[in-house]
């Protein structure tokens, strides 16, 4: 009856029922109990150290303590043990080891290592893959209220990884959970109602999820919830509620809807434009580590945009960006060294931050390396080479490489000279209205060349188009 008072005496220190809350009270107690071999006790004395409550968190303690309630019988424990295991908590990463723990706390009837176990099966981690006997463990935790169970099964029947793709149980199984009042599960339902059916009813059962789970505090759900009503359809737009739960998500500390803030400011769509404060919050969103708002705040300091012009603040954030594979960031970097736009003309920087775009499979920045090869822009020249990025850019739907390598085949000069396919690739991006494109086409009909035959009539109607598109800019 000692180590159960030291026990009892300890959660009451932790919950402050009766003695004032002292978690430091708490844990000693807790010790106390543990090394009386307390099962309870020893449990607790693992989570406090994986917490860090009362003490500061050590996971090779926590494991040890775990260790000693596993091999005691304790099945939460042994759950415990296996997930330090799993992931390398603690302990040496060990998948065999994780899924005998899971199996020992499972056969002991504890639902979510049961859902642990389920999921081992069902990705082969520890366990030859076995989707069916995955399958039978998760529907035991499921029908039992396991919330992971619920979302793994809602999970295989979302995905065709299995063969069992099933949009209406993954509904089924993500409600189910959800239901329960887990926040993930609320969050993930709303985002499947939001993004896989557009029926009036999804999108106002997408919201009241959303509502539910930034009610428990999440700050993503307050942020999707704020752009369902921000940029919803004519009749269901609030953007007093959508300005609400922004805020709300952005004074959590949450940096997308920092982004969102800063750009709805200066797009001025919801609201009166603003850009001094949209460069405040973009600002704020990207030394919060939000990368798109790095690559948005070094395009306001590079026109202007309620900042100061500084080129240098303009380089900085665009290059922290780019570290972070932001393409975007990395080709308008190449822009601007090509172009001497801001920043001293310099061909090689150019070529260097369109190869690394480039690579980050953005099309326009392979057509750019394309043509820097071609040319000899920062680099020696090599038609070869250029071919091969052009080609890239193609494949990548970039109507710049299609207008590159259409141009690349029409002169005879590399090597390549092919006309109809030429003609096919500019037809493709006029199509799209790509500006140089129609140009080219304008000028084919209007002369003759390419292989076309005079049209003056195509050519008119194309220069028409031309400068509805330059009006439009």
């Amino acid at each position: 009856g000692e180590t159960t008072a030291m026990a009892n005496l300890a959660l009451c220190y932790e919950a402050g029922d009766g003695v004032p809350q002292d978690p430091v009270a708490a844990f000693a107690w807790t010790q106390l109990a543990a090394e009386s071999d307390n099962s309870f006790a020893l449990r607790q004395l693992g989570n406090q150290y994986y917490n860090g409550q009362g003490i500061q968190a050590d996971d090779k303690a926590a494991s040890k303590w775990y260790t000693q309630g596993a091999e005691k019988g304790d099945p939460q424990c042994a759950n415990a043990l296996g997930y330090l295991y799993q992931n390398g908590i603690g302990v040496k990463q060990d998948d065999l080891e994780a899924t005998v723990w899971f199996e020992y706390a499972a056969t002991r009837g504890y639902l979510p290592a049961v859902a642990n176990l389920g999921e081992c099966y069902l990705w082969g981690w520890g366990v030859e893959e076995d989707v069916a006997k995955a399958r039978e463990l998760l529907l035991q935790a499921a029908n039992k209220e396991d919330v992971k169970a619920r979302m793994t099964l809602a999970s295989i029947y979302r995905s065709d990884k299995w063969g069992m793709a099933d949009p209406a149980q993954a509904l089924s199984y993500n409600r189910q959970a959800a239901v329960t009042g887990d926040g993930s599960a609320m969050f993930s339902l709303a985002y499947f109602l939001q993004h896989a059916d557009s029926t009036p009813e999804a999108r106002e059962e997408a919201r009241f999820w959303y509502t539910q789970a930034s009610l428990e505090g999440d700050d993503m759900a307050m942020n999707n919830l704020a752009l369902l009503y921000l940029e919803a359809i004519p009749g269901e737009q609030d953007l007093a509620a959508g300005w609400r739960w922004l805020e709300k998500a952005a004074e959590a500390g949450n940096t997308l809807a920092m982004e969102n803030l800063g750009l709805h400011y200066q797009s001025g769509k919801t609201l009166p434009k603003d850009d001094e404060l949209a460069a405040i919050w973009l600002q704020e969103a990207a030394e919060g580590g939000q990368v798109s708002s790095m690559y948005y705040l070094g395009l306001a300091y590079h026109d202007g945009q309620g900042l100061a012009v500084d080129a240098e603040q303009a380089r900085h954030w665009l290059e922290l960006a780019s570290e972070s594979d932001h393409a975007e960031a990395a080709f308008s970097l190449g822009c601007w060294y090509r172009d001497g736009d801001g920043l001293e003309q310099d061909a090689v920087l150019a070529l260097r931050w369109f190869q690394q775009a480039a690579k980050l499979d953005h099309g326009d920045a392979m057509a750019e390396v394309g043509q820097a090869m071609l040319f000899g822009e920062g680099c020696p020249r090599d038609p070869e080479g250029a071919l091969i990025w052009f080609k890239k850019g193609v494949e990548a739907e970039s109507l710049a490489a299609m207008h590159n390598l259409a141009v690349f085949y029409s002169r005879p000069m590399w090597g390549h000279l092919n006309l109809p396919a030429a003609l096919a690739l500019l037809q493709k991006a006029a199509d799209a209205d790509y500006l140089p494109s129609l140009e080219v086409l304008a000028r084919a009909y209007l002369k003759g060349e390419l292989g076309l035959a005079v049209n003056p009539t195509k050519a008119a109607e194309l220069k028409r188009r031309i400068r509805e598109l330059r009006q439009e800019l």
